[in-house]
């Protein structure tokens, strides 16, 4: 197996996905490439084609990383478009609102378990420091 630049370039490790979506798009233009020069007579050898991905510029390795990111972006916003009618269901059915009755709830609760313990601490006779200051 040979080392790919290509991949070095675009793929900034195994989460990467928008990094192995453009190597996956690289690919594709290197094949088109290759099938190009076929046509024209040119050379197709890994030589050849080498020098080809030696000779791309920054905007070409910049723009496979943007197609593939809003590639990306459009799925995401396609699942949440697929999905919006579960998530606003689940909401009207008191998701949120359950969960903030929750913190409501257990706020409360430590509240009178400090209180409790004040009273305890009050009515045997502890002292408790002021926390007045000056």
């Amino acid at each position: 197996m040979t080392y790919s630049r290509a991949f070095e370039r675009l793929v900034d490790g195994r989460e990467d996905l928008a990094g192995l979506i453009a190597y996956g798009l690289h690919k594709l233009d290197k094949r088109s490439e290759r099938e190009r020069r076929r046509l024209q007579g040119l050379p197709d050898d890994p030589a050849a084609m080498s020098t080809w991905v030696d000779s791309l510029p920054q905007p070409y390795w910049t723009l496979l990383k943007d197609r593939s990111t809003r590639a990306l972006d459009a799925i995401a916003e396609e699942v949440v478009h697929q999905h919006a009618p579960s998530i606003r269901e689940e909401a009207r059915r008191g998701g949120i609102f359950t969960a903030a009755w929750q913190g409501v709830v257990g706020n409360l609760t430590f509240l009178l378990l400090f209180l409790g313990l004040y009273g305890l601490l009050v009515l045997f006779g502890v002292p408790i420091p002021s926390l007045r200051i000056g």
